[in-house]
């Protein structure tokens, strides 16, 4: 008799704890999305916005080309900032679109796949501008020598805009993009595992 009831006792005890495992598990896959979510949501309103500001000067752009006085510095600033806007008319929409192909009602395998082609982006992105930052700071130099005397407080704040450029870039890349997206990797990982 003692048997059956030390039995009893057990499996009831075993249907316990594999309740709470079953428990942990919901709260820790819970606790993984809301981060993916968390990163996402970053990502993606980086995006948007650099969206909106590609998108809204670049007629500011023309309106400033058409009224302004032209020289080689203002027409090679005016250059650079259009290619640089329309490149990012095309970048902007194609890293949001692979950014909203992310979605837990699908496979954690294919979320993976479509965060590694955003980071793959990303990187191909951030070689092509820090090697497009010497020939843009370069540019600037020449067509802002060609003016002959200069005041020093004008090279100064092209200097400065110069290089508050470079570091920007650079903690964009880093701060926004690598850190969301290992995050967001992370926990995918994390997903897979408990999934598996």
């Amino acid at each position: 008799m003692e048997i059956d009831e030390l039995k009893n006792a057990w499996s009831v005890l075993d249907s316990i704890l594999m309740k709470n495992k079953s428990l942990q598990s919901t709260i820790i896959k819970e606790m993984l999305q809301s981060k993916v979510n968390k990163s996402l949501k970053r990502l993606i309103n980086f995006e948007l916005m650099g969206a909106v500001i590609c998108f809204i000067m670049f007629p500011v752009l023309f309106f400033i080309w058409g009224k302004m006085r032209h020289n080689i510095f203002a027409d090679i600033t005016i250059y650079v900032g259009g290619v640089i806007l329309l490149i990012g008319w095309v970048a902007q929409p194609y890293k949001l679109f692979l950014l909203s192909k992310i979605d837990f009602s699908k496979a954690i395998a294919e979320n993976v796949r479509f965060v590694q082609r955003y980071n793959l982006f990303i990187k191909k992105e951030k070689m092509y501008t820090y090697s497009i930052i010497p020939i843009v700071f370069g540019l600037v130099f020449v067509a802002f020598g060609s003016f002959g005397k200069i005041e020093i407080w004008r090279w100064a704040a092209v200097i400065s805009g110069l290089v508050f450029t470079a570091l920007m870039s650079f903690w964009q890349y880093r701060k926004i993009y690598n850190a969301n997206i290992q995050s967001i990797m992370h926990s995918l990982d994390e997903l897979k595992e408990i999934g598996e």
